[in-house]
């Protein structure tokens, strides 16, 4: 991807050696920088605005007009130089005059070159309210409508490809104003747009990459997992300190069935479960009414007998005494 210091490097007799889609990296890349600048000259003319007192509208707009706002910075310019207005002011020349920088150098450059080819096809994508739409051109009047200039993608692939191949692959998302011959323009149902900026083929692939980390995830957290054999919660007696407080203070009276049982939620703690019973008092019979239950869960995750789980929790208890 070109940036402006190599459009800036190019050379004229450069530029007649390369394509159309390699010229036009450098158009954007200028591009790209310009609409920088642009946008901090909309931002420095809100600090005029905001000097002279002007207030911003819910929704967009301002309490004065341009004229109105211009016209008294000025007049608080001359009135003191080191005004806010004043200070407002200079930083619109200063932003102006590298725009103008950009346009009477290397964009007049490369537009020499695109002007002593006569011209070539292009597509630019400019989204507003989340609607894309596809245009040949950025003077389209159905563009730069608001207080900012439109947000324009280069679609550089497409540099130099006819006029019909562009209009088919941008199918609905195509200007009506800018392609008359397009279907949507005449009223016909077209396909979905099959050209992309770089911008939503990197939101693409960053989509795709948290869909695959998350698969990653969700499989590395079901490898832990455990359930009992029917997929339900793998549930377990226990004896809590609330329950126990219940009882000793409700003498055995109304105590809710759920604080006595625990969830199992992975294989980790599920073993370590089994080899809790064969280590206690309770246990060590090999009886309690849930170890059948935990081992075959155990077993089905691990591929093993119920048999095979619970020698191996006993060995484990064993280990720990």
């Amino acid at each position: 991807m070109k940036n402006l210091k190599d459009a800036e490097a190019v050379t004229p007799a450069q530029l007649m050696k390369l394509t159309e889609p390699q010229v036009d990296e450098y158009f954007e890349a200028v591009w790209e920088e310009r609409y920088i600048r642009q946008e901090l000259l909309f931002r420095t003319w809100g600090d005029v605005y905001r000097a002279v007192g002007a207030k911003e509208r819910f929704g967009g707009g301002w309490t004065m007009s341009f004229g109105e706002v211009k016209d008294k910075a000025d007049e608080l310019a001359d009135r003191d130089p080191k005004s806010r207005a004043a200070v407002a002011l200079e930083s619109v020349r200063q932003v102006t005059a590298t725009i103008n920088e950009l346009d009477a150098g290397v964009l007049a450059k490369l537009d020499a070159e695109f002007d002593r080819r006569g011209e070539w096809t292009r597509a630019y994508l400019a989204v507003t309210n989340g609607k894309g739409h596809i245009h040949k051109s950025m003077r389209c009047s159905t563009c730069n409508k608001g207080e900012r200039p439109t947000r324009f993608h280069w679609m550089i692939e497409w540099s130099g490809k006819t006029e019909d191949e562009i209009i088919e692959a941008a199918g609905s998302d195509a200007c009506t104003v800018c392609y008359k011959n397009a279907p949507v323009a005449r009223g016909q149902k077209a396909p979905e747009r099959t050209m992309f900026a770089r911008f939503e083929i990197e939101r693409e692939q960053a989509r795709a990459e948290r869909t695959e980390a998350k698969a990653k995830r969700d499989a590395a957290k079901e490898a832990k997992a455990i359930h009992d054999i029917n997929g339900g919660p793998l549930k377990v007696w226990t004896w809590t300190k609330k329950a126990h407080q219940r009882l000793v203070r409700d003498k055995l009276v109304d105590v809710p069935e759920q604080e006595f049982f625990d969830t199992l939620k992975t294989l980790h703690e599920a073993r370590g479960w089994l080899t809790s019973q064969f280590d206690s008092w309770y246990g060590n019979d090999g009886h309690h009414r849930d170890l059948d239950k935990v081992a075959d869960a155990v077993g089905l995750k691990e591929g093993k007998h119920r048999s095979v789980v619970l020698d191996e929790a006993k060995k484990r208890a064993a280990r720990r005494r």
